[in-house]
C-alpha cells in the first residue's frame, strides 16, 4: 500500500505539468507513515538508529524535531504549525516527488521508480546538502536531551560510504561549526523562553539562533560539491541560486512555518533539469515553476553584477527587528508575483538598506525629496519608515573684492615685466572673489579656465635650455601651459568630438587646475613654506601637495608622450624642471616611461589612436566614443600611478582625505561612461566642487562656509562612497559592467548629470536605473 501510496504522488507529480507535490492533507507528503515515538525507529544496545538513506526514516527525523521543540515555541503563533523547521521537511517531499534523491549516475535504482523508491542515494547532491540539515539538528537535539534524558543516537551508514558523519562526537569533530550553532540553538530555545524579552523579540532571537545554525549547515555542504558533477549545468546553476536563496531568507529571520513554507517551496522545478532549459520558457513546467527559475537567474545575475555583495548588501538591510519583517515580506512578494522587476527589488532593497531609521549603518543618509516612488509594488508599505536629510544651510551672497598685494612678483619666463603685477592682482583678485562668494572657488575667467591668457601659446615661451623644453610644472602658469599646448596641438584631429570649438576632453584638466589654486589645494600643506599662499608665492605648486602631486600624473605624462608622439613638432626634446632635493617626480619620457609604464603606454595609445581615427572607416559617433575610450583609459593609468603621491594624504583632515578619496573614485564612473569632459561639460562638473580645503568636523549637507551647490557635491559624493562601501566595494565593477555598449554609455553620461547636478539625487533612483542598466547588457 505504501508503495502504491508513494507511486501515485510522483505520478501526480509528472502529470501536474511536472509540478513537485509537498503536501499531502495539508502535511508533508507521507507525514502520516513517519514514525512518531523513537521506539519505532531501530535500536541497537540502547541506541537509537535511524537510517537517514532512507526516506521515511529522513523524515521521521524532523517529526521528532517539530515534536520536540514545540512546547517551547509558543511565541511563533498561535497557530498549530508555526515551527520554523517546517520547512525541512517541506524540502525533503519537494525532493522525492521531484527526483532529486534518486541516483543521478543512474548505475542503481535507488530512488527510481523502478527500485526502492523510498532510498535517498549517498550520490545525490540534493540527498547530501538535505543529510547536513536534518542528521546534524537531530544528533544535536539528541545531545541536549530533547529527545529524553540519556538518549544516544547513531546514524546508519550504507557499507562502504564513509563520508558522512554519524554521531554528535563525530559530527562536532569534522563540522565543529554547524555542530557549534545547532547547539546554541537548542540551549538558546529554553533559555529564550525563560527570558523577560517580548514575544515579537524572543520570536526574532529564536529565529536568529535557527538560521545560524542551518546556514552553518549549508556551509558544509560543501563536503558535496563533488557530487555537482553528476548534474546538467542548468540543474547545478539552479543548485547553486537555491544555496544563495538561503542566505536572503536567514538574514530575514523568515519564520518558516508550515503555511508559509510551502508558499516558497510548491512552485519549484517538479523534476531535475536537463541541457538547454533556459528560464522562463522551460517546456513542462508550469509559469509558476519557470517564474521562480527566472527570479533566481535574475537575482543570481545581479549579484555576479556587484561581484557577489548583493548578499551582502541584504544582510546589512536586515538590522532590526523592523527591518527583518520588511525583508521577509518582500521575499515573500519577490517569490510570488510573476516577473517581479529586478527595479523594483533593487529600489526597495536601497531604501531598505538606507532609509530605516533603524539602521545604523554607512549608508545612513538616503534622501527622498518630492521623488515619486510609482514603480514600486506598494508603496505604503515603506513610506512610513523613509529617511529625510534637512535642507543645506542657505549661504548668503556678498560682494566680492579685491585684494591688493604690494609684494614683487617672483620672475614668469611667460610674462614680460610689466604683466607681472597686473598677472599678481588677477591672481589675488580671483582669490579673493573665491572666498567671498559664498567661499565658491573660481574656474572660469571670461569663459576660459582661470589665467589662461596669461599661459604659453607657443613653445618657445617656455624656458628652453641647450634646445631641450624645460617647463617647470612647479610653477602654476606652466602646468596650465602645457594643457594649453596640448589642447592646440591635438584640436586639428577631435573632429568627431563635435563642431563647437571647446569639444576636446582634455578641456577637464585646465579646469581641475583651475580649482585647485583657486581653492587652495595646491599650497604647501604642512604650512613649512608659503608655496602657494597669497603671503608667498601664489604660483607656486607645493610638491608637498597631494592635490599637486596627483595632478602631475595627469599634466606632465601626457605631455611628455604628446611630445615624444611628434605633436609638440618634430624631435623636440622635453624635461621638466624639479625644485632641488626633490627625488620622486619622473621628468623624461624615458624617465616616467620606467617608473609608470602602464600609464605611459596608455597614453601613448591615445595618441596614436588619435593620429589613427583620421583615416577609420567608423562612423563619427563610433570614433568618438573609441578616442574617448582611449583618452579615460590613459587618464585612469595616471591616476592609478599617482598612488605614488598617498603619502601626502596626512597632511590633511580626515574630511579632505576622506572627499579625495570620493574625488578619485569619482573617476572611475566618467572614465566607464566616456564622459566627454570638454570646456562645457566640465565646467559644470567642476564649479559645484569645495571651494576650500576641509577641516575637521566638516560635514556634508551642513559644511558652513560652502554654498548649497557645494555642500550638495559633497553630499552626493558621500552617499556614492557609502553605497560602494555597502556592497564591498563593487559599486564601481557594477557601473562599469553596465558601460557596455556605445548607447549604454550614452545613458551613463546622462545619468551622471544628473546624479551630479540635481540637488538631493535620490539614490534609490540611481541603483535602480543602474540595476536595469547592468543587468540588460
Amino acid at each position: 500500500m505504501l508503495r502504491l501510496t508513494v507511486l501515485g504522488l510522483l505520478a501526480c507529480a509528472v502529470s501536474l505539468s511536472s509540478s513537485a507535490v509537498i503536501l499531502d492533507n495539508g502535511m508533508p507528503i507521507l507525514w502520516a507513515q513517519t514514525a512518531s515515538q523513537l521506539t519505532e525507529l531501530p535500536i541497537q544496545n540502547d541506541v537509537v538508529m535511524p537510517n537517514p538513506w532512507n526516506f521515511l526514516h529522513r523524515m521521521s527525523l524532523y517529526r521528532f524535531l517539530i515534536a520536540a521543540t514545540d512546547p517551547l515555541m509558543l511565541y511563533m503563533g498561535t497557530g498549530a504549525n508555526e515551527s520554523p523547521f517546517w520547512g525541512l521537511p517541506l524540502q525533503l517531499g519537494w525532493m522525492l516527488t521531484s527526483g532529486r534523491l534518486a541516483d543521478p549516475t543512474g548505475t542503481t535504482t535507488c530512488g527510481m521508480e523502478t527500485g526502492d523508491n523510498m532510498c535517498i542515494s549517498t550520490d545525490s547532491w540534493w540527498a547530501c546538502g538535505n543529510y547536513f540539515l536534518s542528521a546534524l539538528p537531530f544528533l544535536s537535539a539528541a545531545h541536549n536531551r530533547f529527545l529524553g534524558e540519556g538518549v544516544q543516537a547513531q546514524m546508519q551508514v550504507p557499507e562502504g560510504v564513509t563520508d558522512y558523519c554519524t554521531t554528535h562526537a563525530d559530527c562536532s569533530a569534522r563540522f565543529p561549526d554547524a555542530m557549534a550553532k545547532w547547539d546554541a540553538f537548542f540551549k538558546g530555545l529554553i533559555t529564550t523562553g525563560a527570558s523577560a524579552l517580548a514575544d515579537d523579540e524572543k520570536k526574532d532571537a529564536v529565529l536568529h539562533l535557527f538560521w545560524e545554525a542551518q546556514m552553518a549547515s549549508t556551509y558544509a555542504t560543501a563536503a558535496c560539491d563533488a557530487k555537482k558533477s553528476h548534474y546538467s549545468t542548468p540543474e547545478m546553476s539552479f543548485a547553486k541560486s537555491w544555496l544563495n536563496s538561503g542566505e536572503f531568507v536567514a538574514a530575514a529571520h523568515f519564520q518558516s512555518n508550515l503555511e508559509k513554507a510551502s508558499k516558497f517551496i510548491a512552485p519549484l522545478p517538479g523534476r531535475v533539469l536537463k541541457e538547454g532549459d533556459v528560464a522562463p520558457n522551460i517546456e513542462g513546467l508550469s509559469d509558476e515553476e519557470n517564474n521562480v527559475l527566472n527570479t533566481f537567474s535574475w537575482m543570481d545575475t545581479l549579484d555576479t553584477a556587484v561581484d557577489g555583495s548583493l548578499v551582502t548588501y541584504w544582510k546589512k538591510a536586515m538590522c532590526s527587528l523592523k527591518t527583518r519583517e520588511q525583508g521577509s515580506r518582500l521575499l515573500e512578494e519577490l517569490l510570488s508575483t510573476k516577473a517581479y522587476s529586478s527595479i523594483t527589488f533593487m529600489g526597495v532593497l536601497t531604501t531598505m538598506a538606507t532609509g530605516f531609521g533603524y539602521c545604523v549603518l554607512p549608508l545612513n543618509l538616503l534622501v527622498v525629496h518630492n521623488a515619486g516612488l510609482a514603480y514600486y509594488p506598494a508603496p505604503e508599505l515603506y513610506n512610513d519608515v523613509l529617511s529625510f536629510v534637512p535642507e543645506p544651510r542657505q549661504n548668503s551672497d556678498t560682494q566680492c573684492t579685491q585684494t591688493v598685494m604690494e609684494d614683487a612678483l617672483d620672475a614668469i619666463p611667460v610674462c614680460s615685466p610689466c604683466c607681472k603685477a597686473m598677472l599678481r592682482l588677477t591672481v589675488l583678485s580671483l582669490l579673493a572673489c573665491a572666498v567671498s562668494l559664498s567661499s565658491s572657488a573660481v574656474i572660469l575667467d571670461n569663459g576660459m579656465p582661470i589665467l589662461w591668457a596669461q599661459t604659453a601659446s607657443q613653445l618657445t615661451e617656455l624656458p628652453i635650455q641647450n634646445d631641450v623644453l624645460m617647463p617647470n610644472p612647479w610653477h602654476f602658469l606652466h602646468r596650465m601651459s602645457l594643457y594649453r599646448l596640448l589642447i592646440a596641438a591635438t584640436d586639428p584631429l577631435m573632429g568627431p568630438m563635435g563642431t563647437g570649438a571647446n569639444e576636446s576632453p582634455f578641456w577637464g584638466l585646465p579646469l581641475q587646475l583651475g580649482w585647485m589654486l583657486t581653492s587652495g589645494r595646491l599650497v604647501d600643506p604642512t604650512g613649512t613654506t608659503a608655496c602657494g599662499m597669497e603671503t608667498g608665492d601664489t604660483m607656486c605648486i607645493s610638491t608637498e601637495s597631494w592635490w599637486g602631486c596627483g595632478n602631475y600624473f595627469v599634466s606632465v605624462l601626457p605631455f611628455l608622450s604628446a611630445a615624444q608622439n611628434g605633436f609638440m613638432g618634430e624631435g623636440v626634446p622635453v624635461q621638466m624642471q624639479v625644485p632641488e632635493g626633490v627625488t620622486n617626480f619622473c621628468t623624461t619620457y624615458a624617465d616616467c616611461s620606467a617608473l609608470f609604464p602602464d600609464a605611459m603606454s596608455k597614453w601613448d595609445a591615445f595618441f596614436q589612436g588619435l593620429k589613427a581615427a583620421t583615416d577609420s572607416p567608423l562612423p563619427e559617433n563610433e570614433k568618438k566614443d573609441a578616442l574617448l575610450g582611449l583618452y579615460w583609459q590613459a587618464q585612469m593609468a595616471s591616476n592609478y600611478a599617482s598612488a605614488a603621491c598617498n603619502t601626502k594624504k596626512n597632511h590633511y583632515s580626515a574630511p579632505e582625505v576622506s572627499f579625495a578619496n570620493s574625488w578619485q573614485n569619482s573617476a572611475e564612473y566618467v572614465a566607464a561612461a566616456h564622459f566627454q569632459s570638454n570646456l562645457e561639460k566640465a565646467s559644470k562638473f567642476l564649479v559645484p566642487l569645495p571651494s576650500r580645503v576641509l577641516k575637521e568636523g566638516d560635514v556634508a549637507p551642513n559644511i558652513e562656509g560652502l554654498s548649497t551647490e557645494e555642500n550638495n557635491s559633497l553630499y552626493t559624493f558621500s552617499w556614492m562612497d557609502s553605497i560602494n562601501t555597502t556592497l564591498g566595494g563593487t559599486l564601481v565593477n557594477m557601473w562599469k559592467k553596465a558601460m557596455c555598449s556605445v548607447v549604454a554609455r550614452e545613458k551613463g553620461r546622462e545619468l551622471l548629470e544628473q546624479v551630479l547636478l540635481t540637488t538631493n539625487y535620490n539614490s534609490i533612483t540611481f541603483m535602480a536605473i543602474l540595476t536595469t542598466m547592468a543587468t540588460s547588457c
